[in-house]
């Protein structure tokens, strides 16, 4: 059994646990171990919970969506320009109304109609 397979095995005996205690266990490096978190969270098999020293690590139980990337490409003239038409013409490219709930499309929504307009109003354009 290789580094990854026994900290995936060892995670999926407890509830959580820390980088520092799967170091101990397996006799490594917190830096070797890491790494193999990392990979074990891009390959979708853990999820890791906080940040730096304080972090968690967790069996995953979800399946991963795979999705295509989706490119947006269209010129606004700046004058004028509305941020909700931009919106407008970017959701239903993207789906938002199937894709999210209502609350995390009002969320996105507002999130990027703020955004673009701060960039407007200070592009100096």
């Amino acid at each position: 059994m290789n580094s990854k397979e026994k900290i995936l095995k060892y995670i999926k005996g407890r509830r959580f646990v820390t980088g520092k205690e799967l170091s101990e266990f397996l006799g490594i490096s917190r830096q070797a171990v890491n790494k193999y978190l990392q990979e074990l969270i891009q390959d979708n098999k853990i999820v890791k919970e906080g940040v730096t020293k304080g972090a968690v690590y967790k069996a995953s139980h979800a399946k991963r969506k795979v999705r295509s990337v989706k490119r947006f490409e269209k010129t606004y003239i700046l004058s004028a320009l509305e941020e909700d038409k931009v919106f407008r013409d970017l959701a239903p490219l993207l789906n938002f109304k199937q894709e999210l709930s209502k609350s995390a499309f009002r969320i996105v929504h507002y999130a990027f109609t703020e955004m673009l307009n701060n960039a407007i109003d200070h592009s100096e354009s």
